[in-house]
């Protein structure tokens, strides 16, 4: 195997007969120092949207499986001691699936911002680019109130609602407990309710220009 060969790793199949338990160690390893180098970079920069690091997507996903293991980052030695084949070979390929995660790049961040700005700015949806861009709207995408909404109401009606509270004024802290309010109090729910809610929120400060 090429020692720098990332598409070789990519492609590499931990689970061959002919594999030799040296290859799963260098493949390993090669996997490992990537994917502790992009969670540098994720760490290291920041979002021109919402200014905040990339320790989102893949990131968070890479921390929750090194954190079962008690580990900050995947260890870059040939062979830990306390891994066995079986081991090296399960660990590859969780290796290789958060190689292929778009949201492990920081250029695959700025795409999928990119993205999800054409995709609220434009079309049907129309959501103004300033709300689109603030970082409470993204942790609204991201909020289990709106996953628990979404199963009664389609996505666009929530954006569009959240969009126009915001634009009154309204802050995302308010949005959200008012609809996290709703989506647990009422018996049974719907668009008008979920506006007379929004809309009976009282506005602190101004008014969004």
């Amino acid at each position: 195997m090429p020692r720098n060969n990332l598409q070789y790793a990519r492609d590499f199949n931990p689970y061959a007969r002919d594999v030799t338990l040296e290859e799963l160690m260098r493949v390993r390893r090669q996997l490992a120092k990537v994917m502790n180098q992009r969670m540098v970079r994720l760490e290291q920069n920041k979002s021109p949207i919402t200014g905040e690091s990339y320790t989102f997507g893949a990131y968070d996903v890479m921390r929750d499986y090194l954190g079962a293991k008690d580990r900050n980052r995947f260890s870059e030695v040939l062979k830990p001691s306390n891994m066995s084949k079986s081991d090296i070979q399960k660990e590859i390929r969780v290796l290789q699936g958060f190689e292929e995660m778009k949201s492990s790049r920081v250029r695959g961040m700025h795409e999928i911002e990119a993205a999800r700005i054409r995709t609220f700015t434009g079309g049907d949806m129309n959501v103004p680019e300033e709300v689109v861009k603030t970082k409470d709207f993204y942790d609204f995408l991201n909020s289990s109130t709106y996953e628990e909404l979404t199963r009664s109401f389609d996505s666009e009606t929530l954006i569009e609602e959240y969009a126009k509270a915001a634009d009154r004024g309204v802050t995302n802290k308010q949005i959200v407990k008012a609809l996290n309010d709703y989506s647990k109090q009422s018996k049974r729910v719907s668009v008008k309710g979920l506006q007379k809610k929004l809309g009976a929120i009282k506005i602190r400060g101004k008014k969004r220009k």
